[in-house]
């Protein structure tokens, strides 16, 4: 147990570690163990007694996680998470050190973001951090703290009544007024993702339609720059994440024709042209691997550029239908009669594409009657 003198000054103790005169190094470093133990319950303690804000106790106990893995079989995560909501702080949430305060925690909890998503906590605390998200007048934090949960909680939310109540925490920030609610949302929305790939939940076209209402809504509706900015971060995480398995539905139908319906900027068109290209592979590179290495983690804050170079091939050209081919025309025919400048777009690649499709229609007879009768139509 942890000695605390009336100052509330931690004291270690190592009364219960012997000696080993054999093997003194081995005991030096039980007693630093035991201390890093004692130490992380007594924050864990302040957290829970002292009303007054300390970021060096977080800061701390960041360390102590880091340094000591024992340290994890503490219940550390739903003392810290209360501190976040913290009541009797005596301070209004828009005060420059409370938002330091909250920074730091939700930085803490970022920092061991593998070890929770490898050893999901019990679901018998769930629903004191739901209550814990729906108490709060403050948004923005209800937003960063919703995504801990998805990610500390893991697979074990998957077909739960848990979930949905997490899910409907969102839908009124989605659609706020207020800009960095929006933002934020997606951020969010983000861990939803990773949440889904645990246990390869994602990976339905259900789930992942139910992803994508949002970032289609964006898409379609958003003015602000820097919303779409966002959400667009948001569906290449997806497609990142959906690339990395061969797809028990139709990629192109689900996650590339809704886009030939928007009226994209020339940012977006930019972004999806290359999104494309890089997920369609070319006959006879069936065989190729990805070679990248892949934290799902550090993707959270990546932009669109580094997202673009983790997507993975998850077409072959031989593999689309016709009604892919023409989907495909379309786009580019639609590109190409827009008003934007098409400057340094990879439509090239595109067009290699579609003409492989046909050269490999016509060498193996696959309606390709069909396919040229649509090339001429649209062309």
């Amino acid at each position: 147990m942890t000695r605390v003198n009336e100052d509330t000054t931690f004291i270690p103790k190592h009364s219960s570690i012997k000696f080993d005169s054999e093997n003194p190094v081995k005991f030096v470093q039980e007693c630093v163990e035991q201390d890093g133990l004692e130490l992380t319950q007594f924050i864990l303690n302040s957290f829970t007694n002292k009303s007054d804000l300390d970021i060096s106790l977080v800061e701390t106990l960041k360390g102590l996680l880091i340094r000591f893995p024992s340290c994890q079989q503490l219940n550390w995560c739903l003392p810290t998470f209360k501190v976040l909501f913290k009541a009797n702080t005596g301070i209004t949430s828009n005060n420059n050190r409370i938002i330091l305060y909250r920074k730091s925690i939700i930085e803490l909890f970022d920092s061991q973001i593998h070890n929770l998503s490898n050893s999901a906590q019990s679901m018998k605390d769930i629903d004191v951090y739901i209550n814990l998200l729906q108490s709060t007048n403050d948004k923005n934090l209800m937003l960063s703290a919703w995504g801990l949960v998805l990610v500390m909680f893991g697979q074990s939310l998957h077909r739960t009544s848990h979930l949905n109540e997490l899910l409907s925490l969102t839908e009124a920030t989605f659609n706020s007024t207020r800009l960095t609610l929006r933002v934020g949302s997606f951020k969010a929305w983000k861990r939803l993702i990773l949440n889904f790939t645990f246990g390869e939940h994602l990976y339905n076209q259900k789930r992942i339609n139910l992803i994508l209402i949002p970032i289609w809504n964006c898409i379609e509706f958003e003015k602000s720059n820097a919303v779409r900015e966002t959400c667009l971060e948001c569906f290449l995480y997806l497609v990142v994440q959906l690339t990395k398995h061969s797809p028990s539905y139709d990629f192109i139908q689900l996650v590339i024709a809704p886009l030939i319906n928007f009226n994209l900027d020339l940012n977006l068109l930019t972004v999806f042209l290359n999104l494309i290209v890089k997920m369609i592979q070319d006959i006879g590179d069936e065989n190729n691997q990805f070679g990248g290495i892949i934290d799902d983690y550090k993707l959270f804050g990546a932009s669109t550029d580094i997202l673009l170079q983790h997507i993975q091939p998850i077409v072959t050209v031989k593999d689309w239908s016709v009604s892919h081919f023409e989907l495909f025309l379309r786009f580019l025919r639609n590109v190409l009669n827009s008003s934007l400048v098409l400057k340094n777009l990879p439509l090239d690649r595109l067009w290699y594409f579609i003409i492989r499709y046909m050269e490999w229609a016509w060498n193996t007879g696959s309606q390709s009657f069909d396919i040229i009768t649509k090339f001429r139509f649209l062309i």
